[in-house]
């Protein structure tokens, strides 16, 4: 099992720009965002801790969920920055893969371009495979996978299919 910590000074790597407009006392003074970092390590650490509740809203008929407080944001991010390093995964670059495809179609050879959408893809992942598949791996520390786990039990979650759209780490658990 590889470290990994959700200390003050690796939770201040995780702020976005949007995070300063979101959240009050990111971004003030950094003495201020320091003491605000170190509340929410200090709750996250704490014994028992659980993400306590997600948003539910509606997108294109879609349930899409948000974190409700700070520190269950921080702590998913930590989470997933783990998952990102630990399982070397890295998005797809949407300019490079079209220069790519502009490439192809300059060729002279025939071809045809298929557009495809998956309905419900998140939906239709199984997450606790892949929670298994992470607790076998052991890459991700006791705790880490803890907070994974009761994320998921959430209520919000009780008959929802696979992985839910919105949240972040979900993306990066497919």
């Amino acid at each position: 099992m590889l470290s990994h910590s959700f200390s003050a000074k690796d939770l201040l790597k995780l702020i976005t720009y949007d995070d300063y407009q979101r959240y009050e006392g990111i971004g003030e003074k950094k003495a201020k965002t320091f003491e605000l970092m170190t509340e929410i390590s200090r709750l996250i650490n704490a014994e028992g801790y659980k993400i306590s509740t997600v948003k539910e809203t509606s997108i294109n008929d879609n349930k899409v969920f948000t974190v409700s407080k700070i520190e269950d944001d921080f702590a998913l991010r930590r989470i997933n920055d783990s998952i990102k390093r630990y399982y070397k995964v890295k998005q797809a670059d949407r300019n490079l893969i079209i220069n790519q495809i502009i490439a192809l179609l300059q060729e002279a050879i025939p071809m045809s371009i298929i557009k495809l959408d998956l309905k419900s893809f998140y939906e239709s992942i199984d997450r606790y495979w892949i929670l298994d598949k992470i607790k076998d791996d052991t890459l991700l520390s006791g705790g880490s996978i803890k907070i994974l786990e009761d994320f998921f039990e959430l209520d919000a979650f009780s008959g929802f299919p696979g992985l839910p759209r919105g949240i972040g780490i979900s993306a990066n658990l497919i």
